[in-house]
């Protein structure tokens, strides 16, 4: 008989645990709060928590995997968020919008006019705003998920489900630090779901709902307006097909839902053409001319120089395409195809890797195999399902096989963030395969959904001491090894103060390390006047290190600029690059040919051990 208060208990727990283990810097309390998401896991597969606290316990789980990320430190921690800051910071700071800055992320009104808004109206600080408000949104995804999984399946089911989807490493490790993603997705899947089911027994309160719920996923996050305007177009389609095919009942009037679709179109179009000078629009509509280009020509890939125009590129920003001022960035002179995330689900760099990262490779393609089981499953016996589910379902099935086969596709979006779209419906298809090749939930959990949860929270990549952060070898926690590997920038009153004075002195234009670099980003921006630019690489403001694959020291530095070191560099004497999407690499100040940059160059301002250097003096 389940006890009657452990799921509240537990979620009091976790939330507690990762509270606490993010503001003390304490990987032991960490440790203790993934233990208590996994008796919870437990207690739920073996009949020990009512199913009343389900939707509960899944949220203060998402939420606690999440916290202990974004409460990190008293500063912002990621990489995209520092870019979101500063265009939320421009409307704290003027007290209105300028929605005239040529840049898709001021058109994000997530960050751009809620999140300063709401730091105003709560009297806090906007950072403490991006801390704390975007991942209250972040952990409502699987919760309504989780609503959807359970008008199809039972709650069991649907739980796994969503334990499953919040397994992933895209939700806490990137989504985390991507607040206007996190802030439009949960409209997004709220959208969704009230297509697929009847929620409300009066007509209107339904449609004006989906309406007003697609209206803020587009003008939350633009790349998330564009995701939802496919997923509605495919619905569109897909329901008469079911309907007078199959014969199954849509569920939803179709001449209303696409007289809705039509308004969210016209008004979404139109917020895209108004705000920021229109780079929206042109941002989503050169990702659509890509996308039918890849589907014609499916060996296609995107050049680098072109793949640094689209808006998901960090810190870059927007350009027309086919300019190509941007020819420095190590992230994009260092991109491979398939991206390196889709190589490992393909199986491609199996060889290669150490024995541990076999293991969770293993696990990965366990993960992968069920998924397409399951899926199948759930076709073959379609007519026990809602043909909403199914449309979506078959959406997302859709957008997985164009990751997998058209290599061009993913650098769009990133692999994984796609990742995170599709198992806002395929995640049940894992839970399914699973019972129907271990033939126990309890089975599948012990030898699988534990086992790959270990492995995706970095508690193995930390078990292990894993330092290899140039490859995809096993997933990390920016929680559990920062401070160990500089997985991200966890940033001190002094690395701040100096980045200020940078600001404060016009001292650009100014170099740093890649969280260097990024803390700077905050502060100042590299746009140009026109819409989808950025200034000239050689008149940028700031700018990041860019290391070449085997060569010594960094590409030129100009003796004219500024170099802006956090104090984690001068004390350890190393700096880090970007190597790749999602991947870094640290090197000491020796071996990365960082002695050469510094010389000749005095010290103008420090604070701590942070400090930034002047220009080279020159002979006279």
């Amino acid at each position: 008989m389940p006890k009657p208060y452990p799921g509240y208990v537990l979620s009091a727990l976790i939330l507690t645990l990762a509270i606490l283990g993010a503001r003390l810097e304490s990987n032991g309390l960490l440790y203790f709060m993934l233990a208590a998401i996994i008796v919870s896991l437990l207690l739920v597969v073996f009949d020990r928590i009512p199913e009343k606290q389900y939707p509960f316990l899944i949220f203060f789980m998402g939420l606690g995997l999440i916290y202990q990320l974004t409460l990190m430190s008293n500063y912002l921690v990621g990489t995209d968020i520092h870019y979101e800051y500063y265009f939320a910071v421009q409307t704290f700071n003027s007290g209105t919008w300028d929605n005239t800055i040529p840049h898709s992320y001021n058109s994000a009104t997530a960050i751009s006019v809620f999140l300063p808004a709401m730091a105003k109206l709560l009297g806090i600080p906007l950072v403490w705003a991006f801390k704390v408000i975007p991942p209250l949104f972040l952990a409502g995804i699987p919760v309504v998920t989780y609503f959807i999984f359970k008008r199809e399946f039972d709650p069991k089911t649907a739980f796994l489900s969503v334990f499953f989807f919040i397994s992933i490493p895209t939700m806490f490790l990137e989504l985390s630090g991507l607040a206007k993603q996190a802030i439009g997705e949960l409209f997004l899947v709220m959208t969704l779901g009230l297509v697929a089911y009847k929620v409300f027994d009066r007509r209107w309160s339904r449609y004006v709902l989906i309406g007003l719920l697609a209206v803020l996923t587009a003008v939350s996050h633009y790349s998330m307006g564009g995701t939802l305007f496919c997923y509605l177009l495919g619905a569109v389609v897909l329901l008469p097909i079911g309907k007078y095919v199959f014969k199954m009942a849509p569920g939803i009037n179709l001449k209303w839902l696409t007289l809705t679709v039509v308004v969210f179109t016209v008004i979404s179009a139109g917020f895209y053409s108004w705000a920021a000078q229109g780079a929206p629009l042109k941002d989503i509509l050169a990702s659509a001319g890509i996308t039918s280009g890849i589907v014609k020509r499916p060996t296609d890939v995107i050049d680098p120089e072109t793949l640094m125009g689209m808006p998901n590129t960090p810190g870059a920003g927007q350009m027309g395409m086919g300019d190509s001022p941007l020819a420095g960035s190590s992230q994009y002179k260092h991109w491979v195809y398939p991206e390196p995330a889709v190589a490992v689900a393909l199986g491609a760099d199996f060889g290669e890797v150490g024995a541990v990262s076999k293991v969770f490779r293993i696990f990965q393609y366990t993960t992968q195999i069920l998924v397409v089981v399951g899926g199948i499953a759930i076709l073959v016996h379609y007519k026990r399902r809602s043909l909403g589910y199914l449309v979506f379902l078959c959406l997302s099935g859709v957008l997985l096989g164009m990751v997998v086969f058209y290599p061009g596709f993913s650098p769009l979006f990133n692999a994984s963030r796609f990742y995170n779209l599709i198992l806002l419906f395929m995640a049940p298809a894992a839970i399914i395969g699973g019972r129907l090749v271990f033939r126990s939930y309890r089975l599948l959990t012990i030898v699988v959904l534990l086992p790959y949860f270990l492995f995706t929270t970095g508690v193995v990549f930390e078990a292990v001491q894993e330092t290899d952060l140039t490859s995809i070898t096993i997933p990390y926690s920016h929680a559990l090894s920062a401070d160990r590997i500089d997985t991200t920038g966890l940033y001190t009153d002094n690395d701040m103060k100096v980045r200020d004075w940078v600001k404060a002195e016009g001292a650009f234009p100014v170099y740093g390390d890649l969280w260097g670099s990024t803390a700077l980003f905050e502060v100042q921006s590299n746009l140009g006047a026109g819409v989808n630019t950025l200034m000239l690489k050689g008149d940028w403001y700031v700018n990041g290190f860019v290391y070449r694959e085997g060569a010594d020291g960094p590409d030129m530095v100009p003796d004219n600029s500024y170099v802006y070191l956090r104090e984690r560099n001068v004390d350890r004497e190393e700096i880090t690059y970007q190597a790749g999407v999602g991947l870094r690499r640290t090197r000491s100040y020796e071996d990365a040919g960082f002695w050469d940059v510094l010389a000749g160059r005095e010290i103008l301002y420090q604070a701590g051990s942070a400090v930034v250097y002047g220009p080279k003096e020159t002979e006279r």
